[in-house]
């Protein structure tokens, strides 16, 4: 039973990260007007996504 759910555990860090990849990409393909604009969506960013 602990072994299914390390293996679900795992599972799901791993699309965690992929979805963090994916969307970090996208917002690094972004341009931004000025700095504070992409500052301020980075921050957002972060607070949004799931990363350890």
């Amino acid at each position: 039973m602990q072994g299914q759910q390390e293996k679900t555990f795992e599972k799901r860090l791993e699309n965690d990260k992929k979805k963090a990849e994916t969307s970090l990409r996208k917002l690094r393909a972004r341009e931004f007007a000025c700095e504070p604009d992409a500052r301020i969506a980075a921050e957002k960013w972060g607070s949004v996504t799931k990363v350890l």
